[in-house]
């Protein structure tokens, strides 16, 4: 978890970082990357929850906010690189 959120803090500073200048293509590769790398790294805790041994609803309570940290992190980069649905 310390991972993801570490990761997770390193993309929100190249947003703010991407947002205050114009952005060459390596500060969008570079970016894309850093949310690849986390998405990977939640991807990972999931699959590693999943194979846990706990119940169901305490499997369910960990993976939640996991799956929706991905997807809040998938839509922003989403609208930032202009990808539509």
């Amino acid at each position: 978890m310390k991972n993801i959120n570490k990761s997770l803090r390193k993309v929100d500073k190249s947003f703010v970082k991407l947002n205050s200048k114009p952005f060459t293509k390596k500060d969008q590769l570079d970016m894309m990357n850093d949310v690849s790398d986390t998405m990977s790294e939640i991807n990972k805790a999931i699959k590693s929850i999943e194979r846990s041994e706990l119940t169901s609803s305490q499997k369910r309570e960990k993976i939640e906010p996991l799956t929706k940290q991905r997807n809040e992190l998938a839509k922003r980069s989403n609208d930032f690189f202009g990808v539509s649905k």
